[in-house]
C-alpha cells in the first residue's frame, strides 16, 4: 500500500450537517426547508410540486456573505450553522415560526431570532431554472402518479 505525497495539503472530508423544518408562505403553501453545510458553504434548498407545477429553489452562501447578513465574527461555516441550529431549536420551544415571502422568482426566508438588536435572519432562495430533462421527468412522474391512483380506484 502506498501513501500519497501530499497528505499535509489534504483536507479531511467534512460531514454534511442538515437542518430541516417546515414553513409556509402568506398563501399557506407549505415548504420543507433544508439547510446544510457542505465544505465552506451553507446551502439552502426547497421545492414545490403540485400537479405539473414544479419549482425548485436553491441558494449557497460562503462565510463572507453570511457575515454581511449578521455582523458576528464566526470563524467557520460550522459555527454559523450551529447558531442557526440553536436559533431554530429555541424558536420551536417558543413556538415562533419562520416565514416565507414570494418575490418574483425568489423566496425570502425569515427566521425569527432573539439576538439583541438582531430580530431575524434572512436568506434569499432563488428559483432554479429546470432543464428539459427535469421537466420531462416531472411530467412522467406526474403521469405515473395519476396512473397508479387510477389503478387503485379500479381495484376498489
Amino acid at each position: 500500500m502506498e501513501t500519497a505525497n501530499n497528505l499535509d495539503e489534504a483536507k479531511p472530508i467534512q460531514p454534511i450537517n442538515t437542518l430541516e423544518f417546515e414553513t409556509k408562505t402568506e398563501d399557506s403553501v407549505k415548504y420543507l426547508i433544508k439547510i446544510s453545510n457542505i465544505g465552506e458553504k451553507l446551502n439552502l434548498s426547497t421545492s414545490y410540486k403540485s400537479g405539473l407545477i414544479c419549482q425548485e429553489y436553491f441558494s449557497q452562501y460562503d462565510l463572507k456573505s453570511l457575515l454581511e447578513n449578521i455582523p458576528f465574527s464566526f470563524k467557520s461555516i460550522e459555527d454559523y450553522f450551529l447558531l442557526l441550529e440553536d436559533t431554530l431549536e429555541n424558536n420551536k420551544e417558543r413556538k415562533l415560526e419562520s416565514k416565507l415571502k414570494k418575490e418574483n422568482k425568489s423566496l425570502i426566508l425569515e427566521i425569527p431570532a432573539k439576538l439583541g438588536r438582531i430580530k431575524e435572519i434572512k436568506f434569499i432562495l432563488k428559483e432554479k431554472e429546470l432543464t428539459e430533462k427535469e421537466k420531462q421527468d416531472n411530467i412522467i412522474e406526474f403521469l405515473d402518479k395519476i396512473y397508479t391512483e387510477n389503478q387503485e380506484l379500479k381495484k376498489r
